[in-house]
């Protein structure tokens, strides 16, 4: 089984509510957000928003605190506006 190299890549997104900078999720050389999130205008859930904000989402994301979907899914790419998974999120199992 081939295993996939992860890296993050800091971008920026330019619209409502304005330039957020955020951390790209890379897989084997490919953006994420090139394939699945720019075309909703999600941002990652990494990279912006207050401390406590990024705790949590690392914290998810690392299977410490519970997925934020109820069917086990995680959100990794989020409304930038808001945040709230109402407005639609990318999402994956772990």
């Amino acid at each position: 089984m081939k295993k996939s190299k992860l890296e993050f890549k800091l971008r920026k997104r330019d619209g409502y509510p304005g330039i957020i900078t955020f951390a790209d999720f890379i897989v084997d050389g490919q953006s994420l957000y090139d394939l699945y999130a720019e075309k909703f205008d999600f941002v990652s859930c990494l990279g912006w928003g207050s401390e406590e904000f990024q705790n949590e989402q690392i914290s998810r994301l690392i299977l410490m605190s519970k997925p934020d979907f109820p069917n086990g899914k995680n959100s990794i790419y989020i409304c930038p506006a808001c945040a709230d998974l109402g407005c639609g999120a990318v999402s994956l199992f772990i």
